[in-house]
């Protein structure tokens, strides 16, 4: 790359930098022979290099900046920030909204699959699961869940009258017992008709 085009680069750094009202200590000498042979990879992008601020606070300076991806340097300015909108309570037309966007989406293949192997071997703590447990009481079933809860179902030859009994059976969630009818993760289990 030409030195034409670095000055450039430079001079972008140094304008953003100081209309965000922090200081830029750097002469352009400094500044590119602080980046040396990595300056072909610095740019915007989450695997590019930029300069990164210690505790990304103070000034633009020698003693003051490090390389680091994007990504982790906005990883690294985040630690330890509440974020802007944790506690603030969404208005009924913010919540109408959000809903509106989400209204017909659906995750694709591969977004279920991605999501379902970041939740394998997930473990809750006995305190989370009596909050849950807790959340849910009093909240109403439909006649569908109800009448599927206590629809007769066979495991491995066995026939239980519910998948609540099924499930204490096994000694798992009922939910369970239907994620096995539905995916086929156990032989000859299924509802019977």
């Amino acid at each position: 790359m030409s030195d034409n085009l670095y000055k450039q680069y430079y001079a972008q750094k140094s304008a953003a930098v100081n209309q965000r009202g922090i200081d830029f200590y750097l002469t352009y000498e400094q500044w590119i022979t602080w980046w040396g042979d990595d300056i072909v990879h610095r740019g915007k992008g989450k695997d590019k290099l930029c300069m990164c601020r210690y505790n990304d606070i103070g000034p633009y300076a020698l003693w003051n900046i490090y390389k680091d991806t994007g990504s982790n340097n906005v990883r690294d300015a985040q630690r330890g920030r509440p974020s802007s909108k944790k506690g603030k309570p969404r208005s009924e037309e913010t919540k109408r909204k959000i809903a509106e966007a989400n209204l017909g989406k659906t995750f694709s293949e591969e977004h279920k699959r991605k999501l379902r192997e970041a939740r394998k071997g997930l473990t809750y703590s006995e305190e989370r699961k009596r909050k849950m447990s807790e959340a849910r009481k009093g909240i109403p079933r439909s006649e569908e869940t109800i009448r599927k809860m206590l629809k007769p179902c066979s495991i491995e030859g066995v026939v239980y009258p519910s998948v609540i009994l099924a499930a204490e059976a096994y000694s798992v969630h009922r939910s369970t017992i239907g994620n096995w009818i539905k995916s086929d993760q156990r032989q000859h289990c299924y509802f019977v008709h």
